[in-house]
């Protein structure tokens, strides 16, 4: 889950019943207390993750870096060993176009609606972002979550969608969720939300609109 914090869930001490399918989890699972975060964004972490590198080994943590053919993944290793494979995530740094599909027999990018009809090459360039930022920020009328990712509810539809695919097979399904992430939004939506694009930077009277 990106950028979600461990005090958040009730499990590393938030309150009580803050995060009850986080609590289910980890009460049928080991817990680790000391579990830190290689890089503090996504592509270098998840690269981490994949290969039990740091990033100063894997190489994948600046913004053109790919992950290298020549580190095996986790999904690389258990498909070596029969099991059926499959990823669905929602953040386009960690699609094929940066090659973190390697090894998965599945691998379903959750394309949001990029503004212009954009494509993931496009979306890497910078006129693109640049042309988003200036949309977000003096053309469009409220904040749709659909143009930044899809939401728990729909990634979670489509990962029991693989489940009752592949549920009977040995599997290792990877699955990324980008609800915590900029921009937020409010839970039920209303059209609103809160993204750097449109306040660079946050200031801190609009703490409230962070959490």
């Amino acid at each position: 889950v990106d950028t979600l914090r461990a005090d958040a869930l009730s499990s590393y001490g938030a309150a009580p019943g803050t995060s009850p399918a986080f609590d289910h989890l980890a009460a049928r699972s080991i817990v680790f207390e000391q579990a830190f975060a290689s890089s503090p964004w996504t592509r270098p972490s998840f690269a981490s993750l994949l290969t039990s590198t740091v990033p100063m080994t894997h190489q994948t943590f600046r913004k053109a870096d790919q992950l290298p053919d020549a580190l095996e993944t986790l999904a690389e290793r258990l498909q070596a060993y029969g099991y059926t494979t499959g990823a669905i995530v929602n953040n386009i740094n960690i699609t094929s176009s940066f090659n973190f599909h390697q090894g998965f027999d599945t691998f379903e990018f959750l394309r949001p609606a990029y503004l212009f009809r954009a494509s993931q090459a496009s979306f890497r360039l910078t006129v693109y972002q640049q042309l988003r930022r200036f949309w977000e920020s003096w053309i469009a009328s409220g904040t749709q979550v659909e143009r930044y990712y899809w939401d728990a509810e729909r990634t979670t539809d489509e990962s029991i969608d693989w489940l009752t695919l592949h549920g009977q097979d040995r599997g290792f399904l990877m699955v990324q969720y980008m609800d915590p992430h900029d921009p937020y939004f409010p839970h039920p939506y209303d059209g609103t939300g809160y993204a750097r694009a449109e306040h660079p930077p946050p200031q801190t009277r609009d703490a409230g609109a962070l959490t």
